[in-house]
């Protein structure tokens, strides 16, 4: 006869319990185990004895009767659970109409050259569709980020991605901002009324939300202290740096705001401004020679004559077109002959020439008497009038030497010996006393030429670029006469944080799938919101929502019955789905849900097949009548008998009026009656009556068992009287690694592409014996209710058979903190690579255990479930040996060694205390050839939020929610 043990523990065993209960409620008793002169010691002696008695007598119980006893307590051989994974399917590019997955389609692998079928749950409408881009917008913080999703994305909280949300608007004025050296620019606001002029002035002047900067070498130089004067802006320059170009040659000055002001637009904008202090001429030339700023030149040489040239080069002054310019020169004249003018001459005309009657020599100046301003103007040089001192470099004037012009409209560059650059030149007409005899040269010699502008009137400018929600919008052409609508700050519309998909096509199914594979179990209070573009307003889109509100990763079906239009939203045209989470922004990333992609068309598909209704009949009063299906395992089955000769007219009425799901009416074509009811599964610890409608499976052999009269209804007699509808599969030959090849067992057209988003996991059979046996015997503790600590996970074992590890601990949040009153359950599933296969698993798990804790608990979110950490140990291990030639396959060994060590020993154990570091050297140690361990170094490699985090795994490091597996070793051989 096999016997059960119930209880291992020894005597021994129950007096160590009793020292440890002994030092905690009575610490004043001195109690020692062997003490014979204590009378309490004695006690507890006698008391060990008896009881251990007892356990002995109690694991003498024969093992069917422990059966039996399991059997009370309700406890029965799990039920297969089908292997379920995520699959994608893809359409070609040129394909623009949807293509329909049907529910219930049929995909295969092979598994050992036996096809293992699979069938989706989910009908979709599978479409060519790109996700083009995915936005964060939190108007609250005035936020947008642009997600890439290279790593895993936060979705509603502040990322780590660049805030794209800017409220600029730029002011393109090639004249006035192509400058150097210090300036003051006015500003002339156009808007419709006085009261909208000054509110906008306040708000560009506001010094605290408002920076105005233009781009130099260095980078943006802002322009501190913007200032209203008579109804304008004024912004001071107070720096040399020059505005350099941008990179299409144009110059502007930029206006960024921050803060929340709503929304406010202009009607135009122009521009006027001046130089505040002199600006020195880029370069002058006399002709074709350079003359150095300081060491100075002559103007048109040392013997001016006509069409002789002066350049002046100033590209940050002659580019100003329509602006007045003032010339101050730095000029001296130069006296110079070329004949000694210090003797006397006599009167040679004269019959006796008288040398008392000689007279000086008489000498003649000779000087630029007239010259002619000119200007390019991209054909030729043309006149340009000039004011003040027209003609500096004749020395025939008194006080400053000044030259006013106005520049032409029609200036351009042009090149002066090789030097590109805007020039005005001063041209000689006519020098006086040009052919005397005796001439006295008065040269004019220039050391600098300094330049002062300014602008009487307002410039158009050339164009107005407007940034706001990360969009541009750029405006052309004004004529500065009639209005235009500068939309200067625009908030975002809806003021709810939210995340925003743009599309390339139309949005449209009946359901369209979508898939987010999330890196977290996130904790959304707020039910999330799906909406769409309609061309006018977002609208809310109904859908069905296998993430939990994106607790975990899984599909979000979408019913689009409104349809979808193009819209354009920052800086991208497209159609629009929005996702919201309540009014505010989530305050941190450990509750925000991780997204590390998104997938269309993907659906779930679950190994299982549908298979045809089977029809029995019952010919007598057949007690405890049992049939058998043909297909088996049975995942789920609904059984009808038709109990139209028996059953009672208040019967039917009581359940049509109150379970109309329960009964189904059908008339034959002689309008003759049949009532088919819907009896019920019940498992063998279940109180039954003796009319209830009940039947029990053994799924595994197929085998359906009705009642005997006592517990439960006898099948009533009829022909084909007995309907069952059922599905078959499950079982662990379900699970598959995520890249095993999928393919259809019927084609479905114009889907060109399958692949697995997911493992296949979760499959489970039968959990023998051993799982039943191992725990329970717990159900009499814990009658399926979790009270203390250890009961979740008893109840976890006995119920989840696909589960490899659980540990819950006590007082600890799911980040490992210690959190009064909080319990934390982590689990990991049978399968590798089963990271979302985990996700969903702890959705189970805590719908299970929400049903059997504490409801207070639960309605405070202080019970968690998570998926382990798997921890990946590499080592680096240094060893000397003692025979060179078994050099390599002692490497391998010891690799095989620590992998063997990890993966099974330290695995096998609970989670959070697998790593035993002193192992690893007892069982180096036990390799034959090694003759000193020279250095072992692990290292622990896992994934945090997203991250890839790194630590080195020493004898003391504790991994609360941990499990391990084997990395890749390095081994070095000494010799």
């Amino acid at each position: 006869m096999n016997y059960f043990s119930l209880d291992n523990r020894k005597e021994e065993d129950i007096l160590r319990e009793v020292k440890k209960l002994a030092n905690s409620y009575l610490p004043e008793w001195r109690y020692e185990v062997d003490d014979r002169e204590d009378p309490g010691a004695v006690l507890v002696k006698i008391f060990a004895e008896m009881y251990g008695g007892i356990l002995d007598r109690l694991n003498e119980v024969p093992e069917r009767f422990y059966y039996e006893y399991l059997n009370i307590l309700g406890v029965e051989e799990s039920q297969p659970v089908a292997a379920e994974g995520l699959v994608y399917f893809g359409v070609p590019e040129l394909v623009e109409d949807l293509v329909r997955v049907p529910e219930n389609t049929l995909l295969y692998i092979n598994n050992d050259d036996e096809h293992i079928v699979y069938e989706t749950t989910q009908a979709i409408d599978a479409a060519s569709n790109e996700l083009k881009n995915v936005f964060y917008v939190s108007p609250g913080d005035n936020r947008i980020e642009s997600l890439d999703f290279n790593e895993p994305e936060s979705f509603f909280v502040k990322g780590k991605h660049e805030n794209i949300q800017k409220h600029k608007f730029t002011i393109f004025q090639n004249e006035i901002f192509n400058l150097s050296g210090k300036a003051e620019f006015i500003l002339s606001v156009v808007a419709a009324t006085e009261h909208i002029k000054n509110e906008v002035l306040s708000h560009l002047t506001d010094k605290e939300h408002v920076r105005w900067f233009y781009k130099t070498e260095d980078g943006e130089e802002e322009i501190k202290d913007p200032e209203i004067g008579s109804g304008n802006i004024i912004l001071k320059k107070k720096t040399d740096k020059a505005i350099i170009a941008n990179d299409d040659g144009s110059y502007s000055l930029s206006c960024e705001m921050t803060g929340r002001w709503g929304n406010f637009h202009l009607d135009g904008m122009k521009v006027s401004g001046s130089s505040v202090e002199k600006i020195h001429a880029d370069e002058l030339y006399n002709g074709e020679f350079p003359i150095t700023r300081g060491s100075g030149g002559y103007c048109f040489g040392r013997i001016p004559a006509p069409y002789e040239e002066f350049y002046i080069k100033c590209d940050s002054a002659f580019n100003k077109k329509g602006a007045e310019i003032n010339l101050v020169f730095d000029l001296d004249i130069i006296t110079y002959s070329a004949f000694d003018n210090t003797g006397i001459q006599y009167n040679y005309g004269e019959n006796i020439i008288d040398k008392n009657a000689a007279v000086a020599l008489k000498t003649d100046n000779v000087y630029v008497n007239e010259v002619v301003w000119e200007y390019f103007n991209g054909t030729g040089w043309n006149y340009l009038e000039a004011k003040g001192t027209k003609n500096p470099f004749s020395g025939q004037n008194d006080g400053a030497l000044e030259v006013r012009f106005i520049i032409p409209e029609d200036i351009e560059e042009t090149e002066i010996n090789s030097r590109i650059g805007y020039y005005l030149r001063a041209r000689v007409v006519s020098v006086e006393n040009a052919y005397s005899a005796r001439p006295v040269w008065l040269l004019p010699f220039v050391k600098d030429v300094t330049i002062n502008w300014h602008y009487s009137s307002y410039i158009i400018p050339q164009e107005f670029e407007i940034e706001n929600n990360a969009e541009k919008e750029n405006i052309r052409d004004w004529d500065g006469k009639s209005a235009v609508r500068l939309d200067i700050y625009s908030d975002i519309e809806s003021q709810v944080p939210a995340i925003y998909m743009c599309f390339e096509r139309p949005l449209q199914g009946l359901p369209f799938s979508m898939m987010f594979d999330l890196e977290n179990n996130s904790m959304l209070n707020e039910q999330l919101r799906y909406e769409i573009w309609t061309g006018k307003r977002f609208d809310l889109v109904h859908v069905i929502d296998n993430t939990d509100n994106l607790e975990h990763s899984g599909p979000v079906y979408f019913y689009f019955n409104l349809p979808s239009e193009e819209g354009r939203f920052f800086g991208k045209t497209g159609y629009w789905l929005k996702l919201s989470a309540g009014q505010k922004p989530l305050k941190s990333v450990n509750f925000c849900p991780l997204v590390k992609n998104i997938f269309m068309n993907v659906t779930k598909v679950i190994q299982r097949r549908h298979a045809e209704e089977e029809v029995f009949s019952n010919d007598s009063y057949d007690k405890n009548k049992k049939i058998y299906l043909l297909n088996k395992p049975v995942l789920d089955l609904e059984v009808w008998v038709n109990e139209s000769d028996s059953i009672k007219t208040e019967t039917v009425n009581e359940l049509e009026k109150n379970h109309p799901e329960l009964i189904r009416k059908e008339e034959n074509e002689d309008g003759e009656i049949s009532y088919w009811i819907k009896w019920k599964r019940v498992r063998e610890s279940d109180t039954i009556g003796e009319n209830d409608r009940i039947y029990r499976l053994d799924p595994y052999s197929a085998e359906i068992t009705f009642g005997d009269g006592k517990y439960g209804k006898i099948v009533p007699e009829g022909f084909e009287n007995i309907r069952v509808s059922y599905n078959y599969g499950g079982g662990v030959q379900g699970n598959a690694g995520i890249d095993v090849d999928t393919n259809f067992l019927i084609p479905v057209p114009r889907i060109d592409t399958i692949f697995n988003i997911t493992p296949k996991g979760g499959g489970m059979g039968q959990a023998g014996k051993e799982r039943l046996l191992n725990y329970g015997k717990y159900r009499i503790r814990h009658q399926n209710r979790a009270v203390g600590i250890n009961d979740y996970d008893n109840m976890i074992y006995e119920h989840f058979g696909n589960i490899s590890h659980v540990k819950s601990f006590d007082g600890i949040d799911c980040d490992g903190r210690k959190a009064t009153g909080y319990v934390t359950v982590v689990i990991s599933g049978m399968l590798d690579e089963s990271d979302n296969t985990d996700k969903e698993l702890c959705s189970k798990v805590k719908n299970f255990l929400s049903e059997r804790s504490d409801c207070t608990m639960i309605s405070s979110g202080r019970l968690n479930v998570i998926a382990a950490i798997q921890i990946e140990i590499s080592a680096d291990v240094s060893v000397v040996i003692n025979n060179p030639e078994e050099a390599a396959a002692t490497q391998q060994k010891i690799k095989d060694t620590i992998k063997l060590l990890i993966d099974e020993k330290w695995a096998s154990r609970e989670i959070g205390d697998q790593i035993r570091i002193n192992e690893v050297y007892k069982s180096l140690k036990a390799i034959r050839n090694i003759k000193t361990i020279r250095k072992i170094i692990f290292e622990g490699s896992w994934y945090e939020n997203g991250r890839r985090m790194i630590a080195p795994i020493e004898a003391d490091t504790e991994f609360m929610f941990a499990i391990v597996k084997s990395g890749e070793h390095r081994v070095t051989i000494e010799i």
